[in-house]
């Protein structure tokens, strides 16, 4: 029951299909890599209570992303373009945790924000809509909504002037079926020297 719930908790639920991105550009919206730390909100469907968790997340374009929970329990997505690891820890210290390996990559949060280098104009993926000066509403088109499972994306900027990644400071995301989550950043930095260990489950380590 505890890795159902905490599997809908990392906006996990749709299964992993690779999404084309396309071509970029140097001046492209989203980074080589960033990093960052998040509070995610969603609604129990279970209780209708708000629910919270908090943690932190690495990513490098393409295809690589760390999405670790840290509290109120721990869990730990990786995925790379080959394979994708899921890990719940125990309960109990000297339990052992939960693991689950699969030899394929590019999973859906990945798919998300590899999406992203297209920017903030509409294109074949999605269209852009801004409904305030600093926040824009990404509608996938009906081919990305189905392979991601993400029917809209709503980004929310801080600051002034250009509107760059770098200063989204939430990100909600609207599935398909309905459920909506919102990632709150916090700390967000550019870092396009995210070594690829960083993206390889470590027994050592990460357990």
């Amino acid at each position: 029951m505890r890795l159902k719930v905490h599997w809908a908790i990392i906006f996990l639920l749709m299964l992993i299909t690779p999404l084309t991105v396309g071509a970029t550009t140097k001046t492209s919206f989203l980074p080589t890599g960033f990093s960052a730390k998040f509070e995610q909100k969603y609604i129990s469907k279970l209780s209708g209570k708000e629910k919270k968790s908090y943690g932190k997340i690495a990513y490098r374009y393409p295809g690589r992303l760390r999405f670790e929970v840290i509290k109120p329990n721990r869990v730990l997505f990786i995925t790379n373009p080959t394979d994708t690891w899921y890990y719940t820890a125990p309960y109990l210290k000297g339990e052992k945790g939960g693991l689950s390996h699969r030899s394929t990559g590019n999973g859906l949060p990945t798919q998300f924000f590899d999406s992203l280098k297209r920017g903030l104009k509409s294109n074949p993926l999605y269209t852009v809509k801004w409904s305030k000066k600093r926040v824009a509403q990404l509608t996938f088109s009906k081919k990305s909504a189905q392979r991601m499972g993400v029917a809209k994306a709503v980004l929310t900027f801080q600051g002034k002037g250009r509107h760059q990644f770098l200063q989204i400071n939430h990100i909600r995301l609207i599935y398909i079926d309905g459920k909506r989550v919102t990632i709150s950043l916090d700390q967000i930095r550019s870092n396009s020297k995210l070594k690829d260990q960083v993206f390889i489950f470590s027994d050592k380590n990460d357990r």
